[in-house]
């Protein structure tokens, strides 16, 4: 992965958007999200979040669209929970 530092919190901001997604899981615990910037100018989004007590991290570049990102991040959070889930159920 890339390294690169933070350049913008936006936990919160990621919450809301959780929060607002239909069947997003409610149990899911975003714990810190950030925008980062590498020395080449390229942006991340890096994501902690928590599922039955155990903390995951999750990053992607974001391109041109930072909402895309976030909703491609959110999405994969999804995805990650369903198919966690249908292996215990």
């Amino acid at each position: 992965m890339a390294d690169y530092h933070t350049v913008k919190d936006l936990t919160d901001d990621i919450r809301r958007v959780a929060n607002n997604i239909n069947g997003f899981p409610k149990d899911v615990k975003i714990l810190k999200a950030g925008l980062g910037v590498d020395d080449w100018g390229t942006y991340y989004l890096d994501v902690d979040y928590e599922v039955d007590g155990i903390q995951f991290n999750i990053t992607r570049r974001a391109f041109n669209d930072l909402s895309g990102a976030v909703n491609e991040i959110l999405g994969k959070i999804k995805e990650f929970y369903d198919k966690l889930h249908e292996v215990k159920a």
